[in-house]
């Protein structure tokens, strides 16, 4: 898609996104103007220019010019909840009240455990739990405190540079390690498949 310029701004244009040639700026206003359905107004007659250089200037008229060009509203997706849906979670999580003849056997998370686990051995599960967490914290200011002081411009640590792609680079490095070994340490991701791991 090198070469080709975005329909709206006339930017260099990275894909078809809903229809149309564009950039990714473009895709990312359209997308947020119709995801959060918002409404722009004009402050002037409703043809402002719209192009690289004062493509923020008017959002009514970058968003008329998304929709004349052929952006579909219909090809944006709803947000994702990344938690999971909420609907979801609470039947999941029903309580059943428990009578003399019926052993309360399924509440949300102690689902994990056999209906037969007795509670030390859950709370031997939590404590270590606990623990691989109170690691990763202990992990990630080692870490941040070295990210201050890569960062920083002085001895004081008081300026810092803009960060780089580099940076963020050097940080997911220490970063996904640090999630590999408190993810290790849980007892139901060790029973997973090594395929699924």
């Amino acid at each position: 898609m090198s070469g080709s310029d975005c329909a709206i701004c006339g930017s260099i244009a990275d894909g078809v996104h809903y229809g149309v040639t564009s950039c990714r700026s473009c895709n990312a206003f359209f997308r947020r103007a119709v995801t959060f359905n918002h409404k722009y107004i004009c402050r002037k007659s409703g043809h402002c220019e719209v192009n690289k250089h004062v493509r923020c200037a008017c959002r009514a008229c970058r968003f008329k010019k998304c929709l004349d060009t052929g952006m579909d509203r219909k090809a944006v997706q709803p947000p994702r909840d990344p938690t999971g849906s909420q609907n979801k979670r609470k039947r999941t999580a029903t309580v059943h009240t428990p009578t003399a003849d019926k052993p309360v056997t399924n509440i949300g998370i102690a689902s994990t455990f056999p209906a037969t686990t007795d509670i030390s051995e859950m709370e031997s599960c939590l404590d270590r739990l606990a623990q691989s967490y109170k690691d990763q914290i202990r992990m990630q200011q080692l870490h941040f405190t070295s990210v201050e002081s890569f960062l920083s411009e002085n001895e004081k640590g008081v300026i810092f540079r803009q960060g780089k792609l580099e940076d963020m680079y050097a940080m997911s490095k220490v970063e996904l390690p640090a999630l590999m070994f408190w993810l290790e340490k849980l007892h139901p991701f060790k029973q997973l498949p090594m395929e699924d791991r």
